[in-house]
């Protein structure tokens, strides 16, 4: 399929500099494929039962990557739930689900921020504290084009300045803002650092056991191992052994 787009757009170039040119294009492509659009000898299967996505010809690494958050036990208690079994979920940390009243700062800056018209509501002062009318318009006037609006893909420069400000403050030494990432949670972040650490199924990630399973996953999902402590300890006397 490459090599006829090659040939096509060979063809089209001729045609505008003149009949000449494509026929010693065409030896010349005849002669001296180009090896980065040659076709390979043995192209992969691309559908299996009439389904481009079939489970067998998915991501190999995919397939074997398990998220116990989400595995069997989980599916089991959605099961007994349904069933109107008292059920109280420990899969994962949800607070509010179990009745931690959130808190209330954040969220009225939030609805500020993402209705702004009630800034210029004549009674803002009685429906909202005057802190959180502070910081909602100190946002607002870093947001260009609001919150809604595509921001640097670091994150907002003014949260991030915060963010360092905040490092400097805590350990005493001067972070860069331009150096710092802001993520939609924690484990967004973590399976950026394991995608841009992992190399290939030489590599090792060591994970603490008991562990998130976010690591073990993330690190099957990328192709790497998954080191144990202990693991590690009987390699270490095993080479101290030889």
């Amino acid at each position: 399929m490459r090599q006829q787009i090659v040939t096509r757009l060979a063809r089209a170039l001729a045609q505008r500099n003149g009949a000449g040119q494509w026929s010693q294009t065409r030896q010349l492509s005849a002669a001296s494929p180009d090896p980065v659009f040659s076709e390979p000898a043995s192209a992969p299967v691309a559908s299996k039962d009439g389904k481009v996505l079939h489970p067998d010809l998915l991501n190999e690494n995919m397939r074997k990557t398990q998220y116990a958050v989400r595995g069997e036990l989980y599916l089991k208690a959605e099961e007994l739930k349904n069933a109107g079994k008292p059920i109280i979920f420990t899969n994962v940390g949800n607070p509010h689900n179990l009745g931690a009243k959130p808190i209330t700062f954040t969220r009225q800056v939030i609805a500020l921020c993402a209705a702004p018209f009630l800034l210029q509501h004549p009674k803002v002062a009685e429906l909202f504290p005057a802190d959180a009318i502070e910081r909602a318009k100190k946002l607002l006037g870093a947001f260009s084009g609001g919150i809604g609006a595509y921001q640097d893909s670091r994150g907002n420069f003014l949260v991030r300045q915060e963010v360092a400000d905040f490092i400097k403050a805590r350990d005493g030494h001067a972070a860069d803002p331009n150096s710092i990432f802001l993520t939609d949670g924690a484990s967004v972040a973590v399976r950026m650092c394991l995608n841009a650490a992992i190399r290939g199924p030489q590599d090792g990630i060591l994970v603490p056991i008991p562990q998130y399973p976010l690591y073990s996953a993330s690190i099957q999902l990328y192709g790497a191992m998954g080191a144990r402590l202990g693991g590690l300890r009987r390699c270490r006397s095993d080479a101290q052994g030889v």
